[in-house]
């Protein structure tokens, strides 16, 4: 076992210079993932896109017109009887019709109108939502987003007459003017678990998939296709791959996200940013979180010329449905982790994990190379400080609700109440980083430092930097099979903060010196302030408006940004420089350690 060792120990430089040609290998892979995806393809048998023919004709289309004619001219708003022109227009569809009120978490009021249609071939067992946000004098979006909700009137008045449908459809009509989505999440929660309003709040059976339409636009050519949701989730693929064949079959032009990219790599690279950062603002996130397939429609325009006509976006609708009837369980055959970078094609989780662990193999490598090299591991003090520092990472990550609840009764109707909040938060990490270097820390070491022998300073880190790589290399892998976007984009940076931190204080070969160099300049370009700076330049340029928003995203929507940053990136800067500056706090223990013997060793010969 120790000839082993030694063997390892003498090629460890030569692995070590290797693993990062492999991690610059796992980068370029992930680059080229447009050439290694595949095309996609159905997997459930049962769905049949396309086996039979659209009938959505004419007299529906006309029958939608009116409707946008009638709400253009009465011009409703949504606050007086705009919800009961809907609710009418509904009975008149012969649909269960019911306005449902609602309080967001932001406190703030507003009331979603939706309509079941009763299947005769159905039980009430299952059921597919047809959504549909609007925001009655948005000037963003204006009237223009009535099109989505004449258009699914329509095609509810159409379903009616059909004999093949074999799924009770709610047509959800939601309250857009509300932030992260808060009607839909309302509904949703209503709807499954909200059991004291049973005889009142109707409902259709086990939701299977949910289409929402968000048209800001009458005219376009293209249908924009919008997958993420919150924390990287994801729709079953199958569910993707219908809309392709129906939309194929009509003619209609789909492409990836709301404002389409003709390179690939920028399709893809949107597409991975966006799961990293979740997708807040659209309804379908909620849909995905009480599992349930589903993915947002937009309207969009590409370089091509011409329009899509409206009687082929609704037979678009028509065949998905139609589709979704035929299938009378949930989709599981296919997919329902990997990375879009087309509509038509994709990169599945088989595929996209290789790259990660090659990312990895820096730290993986040196974790060995440091377990073997290690002759006096200090094991309890390595991972008490991790777990402190974890444990710091935590608290201020669950302090973002106080922090929120004491700017609020400090300020109470202040427009200055979100940057207060953001305020107090950063001056509570700034205490707390302060406290762990002054109090935190040192106690850890005297804790497991032996009083009566001073040990070599000089191995006292390499337990540290050991473990920390193993935290960051489990939570890495972690987060790559639940949200690969948000763990590409994490690794790639934090991989040499992990790596490169070497004790200054031992610094004696001109390589070291370098590596020093080059960490001195690393950490501070990586730390907390710097990306509060790139922050406030990608943003909306005020610091703590931007920082209050990633807050209240992640409290409201359960966003991954906060969580990442606070378990992840926060340790991992902390105790980076903590392996920095070891020589220097250690070695003033020491110091302090052993002129304290050398009193009490004076002390007791002046008694003899």
């Amino acid at each position: 076992m120790a000839l082993k060792a030694a063997q390892l120990l003498r090629v460890a430089p030569f692995l070590l210079s290797l693993s990062w040609i492999i991690y610059l290998a796992g980068v370029t892979w992930i680059g080229m993932f447009p050439r290694f995806s595949r095309n996609t393809w159905i997997s459930e048998n049962a769905i049949l896109p396309g086996y039979a023919r659209a009938n959505f004709g004419a007299a529906d289309v006309t029958f939608a017109g009116q409707l946008a004619s009638e709400l253009n001219a009465k011009r409703p708003t949504w606050d007086n009887d705009f919800p009961q022109w809907l609710f009418d227009a509904m009975q008149s569809l012969k649909l269960d019709a019911y306005v449902h009120n609602f309080t967001t978490p932001m406190h703030t009021r507003g009331q979603n109108v939706f309509g079941i249609l009763r299947s005769g071939r159905a039980d009430g067992r299952e059921a597919v939502v047809l959504a549909t946000r609007i925001r009655p004098g948005d000037e963003k979006g204006g009237w223009g987003e009535t099109s989505g909700l004449c258009l699914s009137l329509a095609l509810m008045r159409f379903l009616s007459g059909e004999k093949w449908l074999s799924k009770d459809i709610i047509l959800l009509v939601l309250d857009g003017r509300h932030k992260y989505s808060a009607a839909a999440k309302a509904w949703l929660d209503t709807y499954h678990l909200d059991t004291g309003n049973e005889g009142m709040f109707p409902r259709a059976g086990v939701i299977r998939q949910a289409i929402v339409l968000d048209f800001d636009r009458y005219r376009f050519n293209a249908l924009g296709l919008v997958t993420e949701g919150i924390s990287g989730q994801l729709s079953n693929l199958d569910l993707v791959n219908t809309l392709r064949f129906v939309a194929a079959g009509q003619n209609v032009n789909v492409v990836l996200g709301r404002e389409p990219s003709p390179a690939m790599f920028n399709a893809l690279f949107k597409f991975m940013k966006h799961a990293a950062l979740g997708r807040t603002e659209e309804d379908h996130s909620h849909f995905l979180r009480w599992a349930i397939d589903s993915y947002t429609l937009t309207g969009t325009n590409t370089t091509s010329t011409g329009y899509i006509h409206t009687q082929a976006i609704a037979k678009v609708f028509e065949g998905i449905v139609r589709s979704m009837s035929t299938v009378s369980q949930h989709l599981f055959m296919s997919f329902f982790l990997y990375v879009l970078c087309s509509p038509s094609q994709f990169v599945s989780i088989g595929v996209y994990l290789y790259p990660i662990m090659m990312i990895l193999a820096p730290l993986i490598l040196q974790s060995l190379y440091l377990h073997f090299s290690n002759n006096n591991p200090m094991v309890g003090s390595a991972v008490s400080s991790i777990a402190a520092t974890v444990s710091f990472g935590a608290i201020i990550l669950h302090v973002i609700p106080l922090m929120d609840e004491l700017s609020t009764f400090l300020l109470p109707n202040s427009l200055f109440r979100p940057e207060l909040a953001a305020g107090l938060w950063i001056i509570f990490v700034v205490i707390a980083v302060i406290g762990l270097f002054n109090i935190i820390f040192p106690r850890i070491e005297n804790m497991f430092r032996d009083k009566t022998v001073v040990a070599p300073v000089s191995t006292s880190w390499i337990s540290l930097k050991a473990y920390l790589n193993i935290y960051f290399i489990f939570a890495t892998v972690f987060l790559a099979i639940c949200n690969f976007s948000a763990a590409t984009f994490s690794v790639i940076p934090l991989v040499p903060i992990a790596f490169f931190p070497y004790p200054i204080k031992f610094v004696q070969s001109r390589m070291q010196k370098m590596q020093s160099l080059f960490v001195l300049i690393l950490l501070p370009l990586t730390s907390p302030l710097s990306l509060c700076v790139w922050l406030t330049l990608s943003g909306s340029g005020h610091l703590l408006h931007d920082v209050y928003q990633r807050m209240e995203e992640f409290r409201f929507a359960g966003t991954l940004v906060m969580p990442l940053v606070c378990l992840v990136y926060f340790p991992l800067q902390i105790l980076a420089w903590r392996v920095c500056l070891f020589g220097y706090i250690q070695s003033n223990q020491v110091s302090a350690q052993t002129l304290s013997h050398e009193r009490s060793h004076t002390g007791k010969q002046k008694d003899q």
